[in-house]
């Protein structure tokens, strides 16, 4: 990887614009991302940000980064600075979501997937977490709701869960 930084080196030196710099470290990113070198990846996406503040896809794929990290806090942090730019990013919310979850702060994982499901009320994944959040809530009803929501829209784990709850019944 020398070889890219004497090349960005390089490029940045001579007035290359900052888009075509923040799309080399962006792919660089991807590329040690695929590669499982996280450390390697956040540095790529964090130059990617530095030289474009409103790429919504490198404070996404950072995040990303940050759950394979198991860096929950850093994470959100990351998906709400994606959700800053791009609102409507169903996937971030649902992420988001997972991220509060894995941090026990259900309340705030539970809205992030009712977030997701204004923007797109037949995702089931959204369904099925916001079902899980629901039930460490304690809220068993709701989440029964949403499992049976999201099964007969066709996510395999609902359907799963709901059959577990049929055999204990």
């Amino acid at each position: 990887m020398n070889l890219l930084k004497k090349i960005f080196q390089k490029y940045s030196s001579k007035g290359i614009s900052s888009e075509l710099l923040a799309d080399a470290h962006f792919k660089t990113g991807n590329v040690h991302g695929l590669q499982g070198k996280w450390e390697m990846a956040v540095r790529e996406y964090k130059a990617a940000i530095k030289c474009n503040t409103d790429s919504p896809e490198a404070h996404f794929n950072l995040a990303n980064v940050y759950m394979q990290m198991k860096d929950w806090a850093n994470a959100i942090s990351e998906y709400k600075e994606t959700l800053r730019l791009s609102p409507k990013d169903v996937q971030a919310h649902i992420n988001q979501g997972n991220a509060s979850g894995k941090l026990g702060r259900w309340e705030e994982g539970l809205s992030a997937f009712q977030e997701a499901l204004k923007f797109e009320p037949n995702n089931g994944s959204a369904h099925y977490n916001a079902g899980y959040a629901f039930g460490r809530l304690g809220h068993n009803e709701e989440a029964i709701r949403e499992w049976r929501i999201a099964a007969n829209l066709g996510h395999a784990e609902a359907k799963n869960i709901l059959g577990e709850i049929r055999e204990q019944v």
